[in-house]
């Protein structure tokens, strides 16, 4: 963070970057806050399905869990809480969910105002389809590390790259070139 010197040739936008910064990363952390609470929903819903489940066999009756009936009334409640569709609310909590669960340091990242909303959502998205658990961290490192330089906008790109798999390498008749591993196309790799 820049910090406004008396020997600033222009103290008073050093001053306005510097409450700009201190308001994004409040912002961030609200974000984060918002994305927990999210994932908290799943819970809800699961809770309610086995009440729903233990009344129905309680009652003698089969419980149809086709109907969806819990997710679909936490939807909706959170839909009109925050303006915004009962589907566009589902993506949501399966994002948050996906994050929270699966990517500690990057919701710990973003839970201190570290990062922003597009670094979080850009790691988790590219990063789930990431199925080995070691491969998933070692991501999730080098990608918090890109997000320190990456503009939300293009930290998606950036954990794509981060993410590839390693070229194919090339005949014994081609040009040597250095080995690439796992997780190394991008930049910031070794």
């Amino acid at each position: 963070m820049m910090h406004a010197h008396e020997d600033s040739p222009w103290p008073v936008l050093d001053e306005l970057v510097e409450r700009v910064v201190c308001a994004r990363r409040q912002i961030a952390v609200a974000q984060a806050a918002e994305a927990k609470m999210l994932c908290e929903a799943v819970e809800l819903i699961a809770d309610r399905t086995a009440q729903l489940r233990q009344e129905a066999e309680q009652a003698g009756r089969r419980y149809d869990s086709s109907a969806d009936l819990p997710l679909r009334e936490v939807s909706l409640e959170l839909g009109m809480a925050m303006r915004m569709s009962d589907r566009t609310v589902q993506a949501r909590v399966s994002d948050a969910f996906t994050l929270v669960k699966e990517f500690p340091r990057t919701l710990e990242a973003w839970s201190a105002g570290d990062i922003d909303a597009g670094h979080a959502w850009g790691i988790s998205r590219v990063g789930i389809l990431l199925t080995d658990e070691d491969l998933r961290a070692r991501y999730e490192d080098l990608a918090l590390a890109a997000a320190a330089t990456e503009s939300p906008a293009r930290m998606t790109q950036a954990a794509k790259a981060i993410a590839a798999p390693p070229a194919p390498r090339r005949s014994q008749s081609s040009p040597a070139r250095r080995p690439t591993s796992a997780l190394c196309g991008y930049k910031s790799c070794p």
